[in-house]
């Protein structure tokens, strides 16, 4: 089976959509800086590329993620739990840019 070819993602533009919007994101926290989401927001920018062929869901991608999240926050400012939530914003939103719906959940 041959791989489809996709559109690269702008990760500058994406860094810079999730700087403006996070606050008005549900599961963000008051008090919280960008700072403290982006590595969720990165792992799973750099991780949709990677994984998307192979784990077209954010659940069938999800322990990478989270293995990917943990490597890129040595700071532990929020865990999986609460970064969790953050990612998955990040891949919906690029799913959502992409053409097609390989995962089939009207994304």
């Amino acid at each position: 089976m041959q791989k489809q070819t996709h559109q690269a993602i702008d990760k500058a533009a994406e860094n810079k959509y999730w700087q403006n919007q996070f606050r008005n994101e549900s599961y963000y926290e008051a008090g919280r800086q960008y700072e403290d989401y982006e590595p969720a927001y990165r792992a799973a920018i750099e991780g949709y590329g990677r994984y998307r062929d192979d784990h077209p869901q954010f659940d069938q991608a999800e322990p990478s993620l989270r293995a990917d999240y943990e490597r890129l926050d040595q700071s532990a400012r929020l865990g999986w739990d609460k970064a969790r939530n953050a990612a998955k914003a990040a891949w919906h939103r690029l799913e959502q840019a992409m053409p097609g719906d390989a995962d089939r959940d009207g994304r």
